[in-house]
């Protein structure tokens, strides 16, 4: 994470419970587009509103600085992440074989935000 965050443009949301850290989403912005690096809520808080809520403030932040794009790549079997995706307006725009390793594979995703 500190690699990815110390790079140009890189920015990390996270969301908190109290003084407990309940998830976190890095992202990576240029001049024209955001993207989401990794979107990560402990199996314990899932299915609670946390990777949606940093979705959106991802999503928010990217309109308020005029961006255009927002992408993402997520692993192809990752049934969930791919609901709350498409469920906020991203949309499969290629199918990336064995990007995460041979036989694991990634849909690359994008959300118009102009």
């Amino acid at each position: 994470v500190r690699a990815e965050l110390s790079a140009r443009g890189g920015v990390l949301l996270c969301a908190m419970r109290r003084t407990e850290a309940v998830g976190y989403a890095l992202t990576r912005a240029n001049s024209l587009s955001l993207s989401v690096v990794r979107l990560f809520v402990p199996p314990s808080h899932r299915r609670k509103g946390v990777g949606r809520l940093l979705l959106s403030r991802a999503l928010e932040a990217a309109s308020s600085g005029r961006k255009q794009l927002c992408r993402l790549q997520v692993e192809e079997s990752n049934s969930a992440a791919k609901a709350l995706y498409m469920s906020t307006g991203f949309r499969q725009v290629d199918f990336l074989r064995d990007y995460y390793s041979v036989g694991r594979h990634a849909l690359l995703m994008e959300h118009d935000l102009g």
